[in-house]
């Protein structure tokens, strides 16, 4: 199969210490019905996975591995995500975000603004309250840089593609693009 093929030649590219981490990512993405498809980056081996029209998670060939994943839809969050969110949103530099107005509707906090682009998030994304009560709107179409994932990361990291993977194939169902 192509897609195995695929999984083997990027962990092939991974120090060994660092395979069976992303071996075992991929292979829960794999079970959930996402396909691997190479990106086409011309200086880092990048795969996307991908269901219908959603990309749940991206692994790259960089600096050891780097995991990015979706997980806008999930609750209770450990901190490490918290912390890559925080990390992206003040990296981005203003890019794919908005400041909140305070006045928003809570059952509104996650609801993209609309960036004038065509989003691939499905609407949705990050919300995020600094301490001093800035409130701030990450868009939910590109995945975060999860920074050192490690095998103690692994349940923690599956629940959450499990959890965003069940936000995405409901809002399919919802727009009659699957049946489940």
């Amino acid at each position: 199969m192509k897609q195995n093929s695929l999984i083997s030649q990027f962990l092939s590219t991974l120090p060994k210490e660092r395979r069976d981490i992303f071996g075992d990512l991929m292979e829960h993405l794999t079970k959930l019905g996402y396909l691997p498809q190479k990106q086409a980056v011309k200086t880092t081996f990048t795969l996307s996975f991908k269901h219908s029209r959603q990309v749940i998670a991206k692994v790259r060939a960089c600096n050891g591995g780097e995991f990015r994943v979706k997980f806008f839809a999930c609750e209770n969050l450990p901190q490490k995500y918290h912390d890559a969110l925080r990390r992206d949103m003040e990296a981005a530099n203003e890019k794919y975000r908005n400041y909140m107005n305070p006045d928003r509707p809570a059952h509104l906090k996650n609801k993209c603004d609309g960036c004038g682009t065509a989003c691939t998030g499905g609407n949705m994304g990050y919300y995020w309250k600094y301490d001093d009560d800035r409130e701030i709107f990450r868009c939910g179409a590109y995945p975060i840089l999860i920074s050192d994932i490690t095998v103690d990361d692994l349940p923690e990291a599956k629940r959450l593609l499990t959890e965003q993977d069940k936000y995405f194939k409901t809002q399919l169902y919802l727009t009659g693009e699957i049946n489940v």
